[in-house]
């Protein structure tokens, strides 16, 4: 399918259902489109895998997704059976009202240089959410809400996404987050929500929350295990954390450059008020900053 208008104009259906053993297709520089912009319903999604299914080798590369409440609702069987091998690359979503993107059930797929953005005002939205994505690779994708707006609360939330070993990690490498009401000083924002991802490096991110209140947090990490987290930039202009971290396994951590205007820079299962303190504490960031970028 290439160039072409794929448009449900009635609303409450999807735009493209894919029901099980729809393996190879491609879609390229198609616009996908509903009219419906204002739903939270799975049946106003773009383009729908549902749970129990397996539609695997699929490629959406360089199209554009427009409204709808998700853009890819796409989940494979489950945790033992994963579905192999799709491809979402150079796409933008624009205007969902609460999921950008929600996956679950891949193994090796490839979410990268996506654009996700929406004028949503939808309070409790993703902007990435993708949880049991094994050896996966998340690089190079936009996610931002305009400066005035609360969407999306979570900016990329990965969980649950194992790679098999530490020299064939997963990637979370190169992905801008950019979320956050300038003028909220309450809500709890999360650029990074990261929850038991085994063995994935975290790498050349950029994570800002332009506000929120001392709970939100620009990366969020908790009982993971990364490879290595390097040369991202978590930056909280809020009062919350750059960076905050429970029940993790020790960094492989350096060259980050961390900010907040909260009383607390960040948090490895105690707060640290100043980057100084953290490297003393564990021998960790020897080579990392504490400055507004």
């Amino acid at each position: 399918f290439e160039h072409i208008t794929i448009q449900n104009t009635n609303g409450n259906d999807y735009a493209i259902q894919f029901l099980g053993g729809s393996d190879y297709n491609r879609f390229e520089d198609c616009v996908i489109r509903i009219n419906d912009a204002n739903s939270t319903s799975t049946l106003d999604c773009l383009v729908y895998s549902g749970s129990g299914t397996t539609d695997e080798y699929n490629t959406f590369r360089n199209n554009t997704f427009e409204n709808g409440s998700y853009g890819m609702y796409w989940y494979g069987q489950n945790t033992i059976t994963m579905e192999q091998g799709n491809v979402i690359e150079g796409n933008e979503f624009l205007n969902q009202y609460q999921y950008g993107a929600r996956l679950y059930y891949q193994s090796g797929l490839n979410f990268d240089k996506n654009t996700i953005t929406s004028n949503s005002t939808y309070g409790f939205a993703y902007g990435v959410y993708a949880y049991y994505c094994d050896n996966s690779n998340f690089t190079s994708n936009h996610v931002y809400g305009p400066e005035d707006s609360g969407w999306p609360l979570y900016g990329m939330r990965l969980g649950y996404n194992d790679a098999t070993s530490f020299n064939n990690p997963g990637v979370v490498a190169n992905n801008i987050v950019s979320i956050g009401d300038t003028s909220n000083t309450n809500t709890t924002y999360y650029g990074f929500y990261i929850l038991s991802n085994q063995l994935n490096n975290f790498v050349h991110n950029t994570a800002i929350v332009r506000g929120g209140g001392t709970n939100a947090r620009a990366v969020y990490n908790s009982s993971s295990d990364f490879g290595r987290i390097a040369n991202n930039v978590m930056v909280n202009y809020g009062s919350g954390y750059s960076y905050y971290d429970i029940n993790a396994d020790p960094l492989l951590g350096d060259n980050n450059v961390y900010f907040s205007n909260g009383t607390n820079l960040l948090y490895n299962n105690t707060a640290y008020t100043s980057l100084a303190d953290w490297q003393n504490a564990s021998n960790q960031d020897q080579n990392s900053l504490d400055i507004d970028p």
